[in-house]
């Protein structure tokens, strides 16, 4: 997908975790949102860290329903839903794709808006070396969820869980996500 509209993503999430800054008050909680430190005239050291910055912005991509994460996945649930293949067999490979990318999405989404929240409220920085990483990952997801889009076949829907797998399958908590949308949707 094409990003026709390039500049600082965000979305209604953003405002209050932004204003509780400029304000300098803290919730008891973790936001969806994020502080906007591009358009601050003096963010923390931590939020203006390039490395920081970065992430941030690929955090929006998979945390924004209108963003490339968020849309993809609908592209390609929509193209499955249509497919007229025996049984059904691409819709429920696409599906089973689109689980495997909703667990590692919020697997790395958790982490990074705890991360996000506090080099905001608390100055934690966020070594450059783990928001790169974050990062990789974060395009990864949007990537795959992107192939899923333009490609919605029962191959490319095994192309997406088998790397998505290689590069979180892994993770205990990703494979506990899982599991829990499979209890949650009585699919197993």
């Amino acid at each position: 997908m094409e990003n026709n509209n390039p500049g600082t993503w965000i979305d209604e999430t953003d405002i209050q975790p932004t204003m509780m800054y400029l304000a300098g008050l803290r919730d008891d909680y973790v936001p969806d949102g994020r502080v906007i430190s591009q358009i601050l005239s003096r963010p923390n050291h931590e939020l203006d860290r390039p490395s920081t910055v970065r992430l941030a912005s690929c955090y929006k991509q998979l945390d924004s329903s209108v963003a490339v994460f968020g849309a993809s996945p609908l592209i390609a649930d929509t193209n499955a839903v249509e497919s007229s293949s025996s049984g059904d067999a691409t819709y429920h490979v696409v599906v089973g794709a689109l689980q495997w990318l909703e667990a590692a999405r919020d697997y790395l989404a958790g982490a990074v808006k705890h991360q996000l929240t506090a080099a905001a409220f608390y100055g934690v920085a966020i070594p450059p070396f783990v928001a790169g990483g974050e990062a990789v990952a974060c395009g990864f997801l949007v990537e795959a969820a992107t192939v899923l889009a333009r490609s919605t076949t029962a191959a490319s829907a095994h192309d997406v869980v088998w790397r998505v797998m290689d590069r979180f399958g892994g993770v205990r908590q990703v494979r506990a996500e899982l599991a829990s949308l499979r209890t949650t949707t009585g699919e197993d």
